[in-house]
């Protein structure tokens, strides 16, 4: 596998209002965003047919794996502390009961949310040609943004006919409650905590190199840089 042949560039920007070098990378990323969650809700019963920008914009930060002009992968990272009533009660834990809760804040209430993960239709036979899931890799991109965070664990819900609840294991997440209905799906409640991630060895050097080399809008600010985008990829 050649990573400078593929061309991938993992971006990190913020849930809205980019920086201007940013901003052709979040209107396309939010666009694969939208495209693919509009016709995934048409597969899942029950599950909300409109699909409104602002599960995009209330993200802390917007991950994306980037090929060129196209985004590869993509998947929402934010921060909540679960000591707060008004966190527990958002609505990505519809599905978790007070055990289950109780279960993920056992380390402590400062917890990472990762959801929506998202690749294109387009990229889902992509991995072949790559070397690598396009699926794994991602997860492993999140669980090295969770270990660079405060946080202490970072739970998932995961959609069991698509075998996230498998991609996830292999990441190292944990199972805290098994087939629990959500939009008339099986799904598995699982966490990671600072101590299970790991990046298996398929993907391991791939999204070492992508965190290292990542474009991250945070960086740009604690600079107070106002620049171009970098064109260099790996």
């Amino acid at each position: 596998m050649s990573e400078i042949e593929h061309g991938l560039q993992l971006v990190i920007m913020p849930g809205q209002r980019p920086p201007a070098w940013q901003r052709h990378m979040y209107e396309i990323a939010f666009e694969t965003w939208r495209s693919v969650w509009e016709d995934t809700a048409n597969e899942i019963e029950n599950f909300p047919k409109k699909v409104y920008s602002n599960d995009f914009t209330r993200q802390d930060e917007i991950i994306a794996v980037f090929r060129g002009d196209d985004c590869t992968s993509l998947g929402f990272w934010s921060e909540l502390d679960l000591s707060f009533e008004a966190s527990r009660a958002d609505q990505y834990f519809q599905s978790w009961d007070a055990s289950s809760l109780n279960q993920l804040t056992k380390y402590g209430t400062n917890i990472g949310k990762y959801s929506y993960l998202t690749i294109p239709r387009s990229y889902r036979r992509w991995s072949k040609e790559v070397g690598v899931p396009l699926t794994d890799l991602h997860i492993g991109i999140l669980g090295l943004r969770f270990l660079d965070s405060e946080c202490i664990a970072m739970p998932v819900t995961t959609r069991n006919n698509k075998k996230m609840n498998f991609v996830c294991t292999r990441g190292g997440a944990e199972i805290i409650k098994k087939d629990v209905m959500q939009y008339g799906s099986e799904v598995d409640l699982m966490t990671w905590y600072r101590h299970t991630v790991k990046l298996n060895k398929e993907i391991e050097y791939l999204a070492q190199r992508l965190w290292v080399n990542k474009l991250d809008f945070k960086q740009t600010r604690r600079n107070n840089v106002s620049r171009e985008a970098p064109t260099y990829t790996i």
